[in-house]
This record gives structure tokens, C-alpha cells and sequence, in this order.
């Protein structure tokens, strides 16, 4: 979904809008699949700690054990269902990442997600700062061409 565009055709103010609307864009793509990763994450501890439960009430007798492996299930195709959305949102196969690969992941999530969080504020201050110079000037931005002296010159 990229647009197409030349940089050079675009003034100031149009490209700060563009570049922000990408750092928006990027930023919500990054906090999307970080929120789904701490998803899965607590729904993992979640299952350990129901398989723990399942265990213990099989061993003791109790009768838990059906409510524990109901709710383990229920957790179980939870992660699937956030899985496969990971999938759909990118390249790499989430179910086959180690335990490493997947801290890695969540890192720099949080990197890229400091970063456009700062590109953002950046380019909003940027883009308010060149709407306030165009209101100045009148609502033309520098180096803008006005047609109107264009034609006159020509006459």
C-alpha cells in the first residue's frame, strides 16, 4: 500500500503531511503486533499454569480437572486465533520462533515503536509549524509559483 509520489513535486507542508501519515501508519502496524504478542504471552503463562492445575487435580483426585481442561482449551485456541493474526501481519512463521527469537521481536517492537512514536511528534510539530508560515504569508507557501504573476509576467 504504498503511495506513489514524487518528494520533489510536493511542497514542504504536503511532504511533512505524507511523512506523517507514514509514521502514523508504521506505528499503529508496530503497537498492533506488540499488543498481540503480550497476548500470547500472558495466554501462554495462562496455559502452564492450567496444565500445572490440570495435573495436581489429577493426581489428588479432585474434581477441577474437567473446568481446568475446559479453560485450557478455550486458552489454547485463544493463541492459535492471535497466532494466526500474527501470520497475516508478517513474514516470518510466529509458531516456529524460539523463546529468543521471539524476546528479539518484542525488542525491537519496542525500538520501532519509540521511534515513530518521536517521528510523529516531530512531524506534527513540523507540519504546525508551516501551517502557522503559511497562514502568515497570506496561504502561500515558499516556493510555491502564483500563477496569477506568471500570467501577468507573460503579458
Amino acid at each position: 500500500m504504498t503511495d506513489s509520489f514524487s518528494p520533489e513535486k510536493l511542497n514542504p507542508n504536503q511532504l511533512s503531511r505524507k511523512l506523517l501519515e507514514k509514521h502514523r501508519r508504521m506505528f499503529g502496524d508496530y503497537q498492533r503486533e506488540f499488543e498481540i504478542r503480550q497476548k500470547v504471552s500472558v495466554l501462554n503463562e495462562k496455559g502452564d499454569l492450567l496444565e500445572h492445575w490440570i495435573k495436581s487435580a489429577e493426581e489428588d483426585g479432585s474434581n477441577g480437572y474437567e473446568k481446568y481442561t475446559k479453560d485450557k482449551e478455550m486458552v489454547s485456541r485463544e493463541i492459535s486465533s492471535l497466532i494466526s493474526e500474527l501470520r497475516d501481519m508478517s513474514l516470518q512463521d510466529v509458531k516456529s520462533e524460539s523463546k529468543d527469537e521471539t524476546e528479539k521481536r518484542y525488542s525491537f517492537l519496542g525500538e520501532r515503536i519509540d521511534a515513530h512514536k518521536e517521528a510523529i511528534d516531530y512531524w506534527n510539530g513540523r507540519v504546525k509549524e508551516l501551517s502557522k508560515k503559511k497562514k502568515v504569508s497570506g496561504g502561500k507557501e515558499k516556493g510555491t509559483k502564483d500563477p496569477k504573476k506568471r500570467k501577468a509576467k507573460k503579458r
